[in-house]
């Protein structure tokens, strides 16, 4: 994620009004932050930056519980010890794993953009 972006970046938990979000970043190249964190001072949400990729959302277990492969290749790939501490908290949330791990519908990715 290159750090520059994060000015665009907003909380998206409903409780705290599109707070802005700031950036703890624990690998980087260059100017791109490899594995951190987005942080929103108002509610105190913590979304990761996974492999260059942030995550924002506002259920990551139920995300990570969607996508059980993907969510364990996150937890070997990562590096630095915080975040895969906050990736087994993760873990220990989700219930009933499911093994369909698409990030897509019927196969079909970014359908909005399909005409």
């Amino acid at each position: 994620m290159i750090k520059k972006i994060i000015s665009n970046l907003r909380c998206v938990n409903n409780s705290c009004n599109k707070n802005s979000l700031t950036l703890e970043s624990l690998r980087e190249v260059g100017d791109e932050c490899i594995e951190g964190f987005l942080s929103c001072n108002v509610c105190n949400s913590r979304y990761p930056v996974i492999q260059g990729v942030p995550i924002v959302l506002q259920n990551i277990h139920e995300y990570a519980r969607q996508r059980i492969v993907t969510y364990g290749k996150w937890i070997i790939n990562s590096k630095s010890s915080k975040l895969k501490d906050f990736l087994s908290s993760v873990g220990t949330k989700i219930r009933f794993p499911t093994s369909n791990d698409n990030y897509e519908e019927n196969n079909i990715l970014y359908k909005a953009y399909l005409y």
